[in-house]
């Protein structure tokens, strides 16, 4: 219908603007792609993608990126097929297909290595680590981020896709019982993001940093980083992060004994996730719940929300989840 006039406000500005117009523009890509468009193809798509990940489009963003490398691939052209296969393996990786992500990530790697590219090599560690991480092998996944850590460092990159490695990090470490390595971890990705005005960044950092004090039995100090973290999240209009906010909500109130309250926080967050899939975070939401089920003495609804959980971590390789569902349903079934 004509030209927009000039160029959105700010992020939320932005962001409206796409979701209005992302019919036409993946009806433009369907078109590019199947009439043999590769360049307009392969641009449109590697564009869209990231729009549609911060608006909870994941399963759209990784069909996008299947586009975008299937056209990459007939134009010869490795350094945007590198893009989008390392972006497709994070796609993968939120929607729980570990074996698809993971061929992706290793993909993506070899091309990496063969352009002698330090940051897209680094970037490739560390989507290879997540995956570990996911299937509970968390020291080599440490290593991994180590190597990627070092390449980001190495060659003077970094920013989201350092705050990636390192919120990856921070995960592994915590799983392993280094509370504290991970809380100094975390708050290294909340200062370097708030300092590159990277909100995403910030909330990421924010949610360790409130995971690792809960871990640790600092409940207030938890609940202020996730106050911060809600801010942001709010702010910027992102439902990902603020179901990641809620999540952590309903494991804090669930330490305390505020079951009443982690219930309503557990609740909003798979309301949520119910139009934003992240099938990882939507188990852990549900042993929270069952958890907190089970302290009530209602061991029957327990048992469900343990049981999602259970089908959830089976779906996305989520050991770490798959073992909290198991003991749950264990006891929940307990005399």
């Amino acid at each position: 219908a004509g030209a927009a006039d000039g160029a959105p406000a700010d992020e939320p500005a932005a962001l409206a603007w796409f979701q209005a117009e992302r019919p036409g523009l993946l009806a433009a890509l369907v078109h590019a792609d199947e009439h043999g468009l590769d360049h307009h193809a392969v641009r449109l798509a590697l564009a869209l993608a990231p729009c549609l990940r911060l608006r909870g489009h994941t399963e759209d963003e990784r069909q996008v990126l299947g586009v975008a490398a299937a056209a990459a691939r007939r134009l010869g052209d490795d350094e945007r097929l590198l893009t989008a296969l390392t972006a497709l393996a994070t796609s993968c990786w939120h929607l729980g297909r570990v074996a698809e992500g993971l061929e992706s990530a290793q993909q993506a790697l070899v091309i990496a290595e063969e352009l002698d590219d330090g940051p897209g090599t680094a970037l490739c560690l560390s989507r290879i680590s997540m995956f570990y991480t996911t299937l509970g092998r968390y020291e080599e996944a440490i290593d991994f981020l180590h190597r990627a850590l070092a390449l980001f460092s190495g060659t003077g990159t970094g920013g989201e896709e350092g705050t990636t490695a390192l919120a990856c990090l921070g995960t592994a470490q915590s799983a392993l019982g280094r509370h504290a390595e991970a809380l100094q971890t975390s708050r290294l990705i909340t200062l370097g993001s708030r300092t590159a005005g990277d909100a995403h960044g910030e909330i990421t950092g924010l949610t360790g940093e409130a995971a690792s004090h809960a871990a640790a039995g600092v409940f207030d100090t938890a609940l202020r980083r996730l106050a911060e973290a809600s801010a942001l999240a709010h702010r910027i209009v992102t439902p990902h992060g603020q179901a990641v906010v809620l999540a952590r909500y309903a494991d804090v109130y669930r330490r305390q004994g505020r079951h009443a309250e982690a219930l309503r926080a557990g609740h909003a967050a798979l309301g949520l996730l119910r139009t934003v899939r992240r099938p990882a975070l939507a188990a852990t939401v549900h042993n929270v719940l069952g958890a907190v089920h089970r302290a009530r003495g209602d061991l029957d609804l327990a048992r469900r929300h343990h049981q999602q959980a259970r089908r959830l971590a089976r779906y996305t390789g989520l050991r770490s989840e798959l073992v909290l569902a198991l003991d749950g349903i264990a006891k929940s079934r307990a005399p």
